[in-house]
Parts: structure tokens; sequence; C-alpha cells
């Protein structure tokens, strides 16, 4: 196997590992709920959507919006939701 396949093939195996990883997180959040509040699929960025999680589950801190961001994409770019 040449060096380049290699490398294509350990970050596809890297993003077999994110994906089921992303959408536990996004459900151990309620994202799903959060986003359809309502029978509505509010358009929210990351930073409302961290507050929204906040208020919900009553956290003293609030999640990183930029960490939200990322699972997002991931989800996103396998079609499980959109940006």
């Amino acid at each position: 196997m040449e060096d380049r396949e290699a490398k294509l093939t350990m970050m596809h195996l890297a993003n077999l590992i994110s994906v089921p990883m992303a959408l536990h997180t996004a459900v151990k959040l309620d994202i799903p709920e959060i986003i359809w509040q309502g029978g509505v699929n509010l358009s929210v960025s990351p930073k409302q959507l961290a507050g929204l999680i906040r208020t919900k589950f009553g956290l003293s801190t609030q999640p990183d919006a930029v960490n939200l961001q990322r699972i997002l994409r991931v989800l996103a770019s396998h079609g499980v939701s959109e940006e």
C-alpha cells in the first residue's frame, strides 16, 4: 500500500468513528429536540444552540459553540442535518 493510500485509509477510518460519536453527543445534548421545538425547524447558530442547551439542562457554564459547530458539521457532511 502506498503512503498516500495508507493516509487516506486512516482518514476514512477516523471518520467512521467520528460520525457515531457526533450523533451520540447530539442525542445526549437533545439537539434534535431543541432544533425541532414546537414542530418548527429552528435556524440557530452554534452560539445560540449552546445557550439553548445551557438553559435546557440548567448548566452553570455555556457549552463550547466551536465544538458544537464541529459536531453539526460532521453530521451535515453525512446528511444527518443541514448547516
